[in-house]
């Protein structure tokens, strides 16, 4: 059924962005020390990633549409978050 799966990723949507959320809370103190900082720039810091978050969600549909398959969408996610996984190192 068509609204199960739609229902089914808008679920798996707030899961992912509480991730995120529970990430960038654990990790801003970390930035804030190493950085030095500001109130106002761990703002700006905090509200970059998750406008990241809406932007990778919006490319999402139509990387999914022009990819069309399953298979190659798995391979295609594993590859890109582990590349950004490492990319900071």
């Amino acid at each position: 059924d068509p609204v199960d799966l739609a229902v089914l990723f808008a679920g798996l949507g707030g899961l992912l962005f509480g991730y995120d959320t529970a990430v960038i809370a654990g990790a801003i103190g970390f930035l804030v020390k190493r950085f030095e900082l500001t109130p106002g720039l761990e703002g700006w810091a905090v509200s970059n990633v998750l406008v990241g978050c809406m932007i990778g969600a919006a490319c999402a549909a139509p990387a999914a549409i022009s990819i069309a398959t399953t298979a190659r969408m798995i391979v295609l996610v594993c590859m890109i978050s582990s590349s950004f996984s490492v990319a900071p190192f």
